[in-house]
């Protein structure tokens, strides 16, 4: 199998596959849009979160300040 998702000729379509899918879920109304932090980066939806992975992230000083 071969990730085209980064490949130039395929822009168009991972454009279009992004506008549906974003369009989808803010019809729904997702946490994932909706919500800062999202409850779905953390326990019990995701397992224990490094705190190096939000490095660089909006989240990082939210996650940074609750865990000290």
């Amino acid at each position: 199998m071969t990730n085209v998702a980064t490949n130039p000729e395929y822009a168009d379509v991972r454009a279009r596959l992004e506008a549906r899918l974003l369009a989808t879920l803010e019809a729904e109304n997702d946490p994932r849009l909706t919500e800062e932090p999202c409850r779905y980066e953390y326990e019990p939806y995701a397992g224990p979160v490094d705190r190096a992975w939000f490095e660089g992230s909006a989240l990082y000083e939210t996650v940074r300040d609750a865990a000290e």
